[in-house]
């Protein structure tokens, strides 16, 4: 099934203009149809973008209390051994204690690291 660019960029947290360079730079003029905003990648072209494109690791952790801040909460990393403080839901901080998350990490433009939920 055929999906369009812009949706395809903002799973990736891509600019637009800047995934628009990659698909044609990577993939087959068959792969790609569409024109200025409405540009569409079929299966295949999915695929291969799959592959070059950096997947974000999902880690996973058990959590070990409340934060002081209402949005975060402590979890033990288990493959890096380390307490983060982990953004979730409001409404689901007092409702994880002691269990096992899956989060994401991601990083800004000075290369600090924040932890974001991941409801699987």
């Amino acid at each position: 099934m055929k999906r369009l660019l812009s949706k395809i960029a903002k799973d990736y947290e891509i600019a637009l203009d800047d995934m628009k360079d990659i698909v044609y730079q990577k993939l087959d003029d068959d792969m790609v149809t569409g024109g200025k905003g409405f540009t569409w990648i079929d299966e295949r072209g999915q695929a291969i973008l799959d592959e070059i494109m950096p997947q974000k690791q999902l880690r996973r952790g058990i959590v070990k209390g409340k934060c002081p801040n209402r949005r975060f909460v402590w979890v033990v990393d288990r493959e890096h051994m380390q307490k983060v403080a982990v953004r979730v839901p409001i409404k689901l901080q007092n409702r994880l204690a002691g269990k096992l998350v899956h989060f994401i990490e991601k990083k800004d433009e000075q290369g600090e690291s924040a932890f974001d939920y991941v409801k699987i």
